[in-house]
């Protein structure tokens, strides 16, 4: 199942990587394993991801080609990803498994933080929400993501699905000493047509690349994000990871 261009409508996968047996009729067991990761390399050079838990898996050519239509990842770089793998294929120590077989996955939205005036000129606002966030489920910080998955809804016109953009806005003034507060937007795109289908999960990474440079101090940085259902949560975030690094 290619559901790397599509939605998934299965249940949050959780940020840790979790395995299950499943049996077959080979002498080595297979496991199946899932988890969010940051995709580095090409199809040609080969792919390595890193899992947002620490850690990497290198999966084989042939499966990436398998789920992408033999396109590769392409600009993505962000994606919760599917994969079988034996334990052969686990490093000594530990920290990577190579050789695993993709089997299933989806993009993660990449999008920029905006600062509020930003959002206003391009009239991202709270009021223009017509969409109602059902359940902020989780926010994390790896390798120069801010990530956020988010439950609601989204409209059906004449069969084509019109999907929110959740942006992520900040005001500089509430910007203090290592600590920096966001609003979780969840704007409508061209169509005014009213909600009525889901709700779904929607996953969306938020590059910190450089952010941390306007907020004052030198230790972890307090994130605090408010959504419009009335969820506040509140997440320490080092600044080694308001950059990408090889973070192993």
């Amino acid at each position: 199942m290619k559901l790397l261009k599509t939605l998934l409508f299965a249940a949050m996968a959780a940020c840790t990587l979790t395995s299950c047996l499943s049996s077959d009729d080979e002498s080595e067991n297979t496991y199946s394993a899932y988890g969010f990761y940051t995709i580095t390399g090409s199809l040609t050079s080969g792919y390595t991801l890193y899992s947002d838990t620490g850690g990497k898996v290198i999966p084989t050519t042939s499966s990436v080609a398998e789920i992408t239509d033999s396109k590769g990842f392409g600009n993505h770089s962000r994606a919760m990803l599917y994969f079988q793998y034996k334990a052969s294929q686990i490093s000594t120590d530990g920290k990577s498994i190579t050789g695993a077989e993709l089997y299933d996955g989806r993009y993660l939205d990449e999008l920029y933080p905006m600062s509020l005036q930003k959002a206003n000129e391009a009239l991202v606002t709270a009021e223009d929400s017509i969409f109602q966030v059902t359940e902020f489920m989780d926010t994390w910080a790896y390798r120069g993501y801010l990530n956020t998955v988010v439950n609601g809804p989204y409209s059906l016109v004449n069969g084509v699905s019109i999907k929110p953009t959740i942006n992520l806005v900040y005001d500089p003034a509430s910007i203090t000493e290592n600590a920096i507060t966001f609003n979780l937007y969840y704007n409508r795109h061209s169509s005014k047509t009213d909600p009525s289908n889901g709700p779904i999960y929607f996953y969306t990474s938020y590059y910190l690349n450089d952010l941390d440079e306007l907020i004052p101090g030198s230790g972890n940085v307090n994130v605090t994000i408010k959504c419009n259902d009335g969820t506040v949560k509140d997440i320490s975030v080092s600044r080694e990871n308001f950059h990408k690094g090889n973070y192993e």
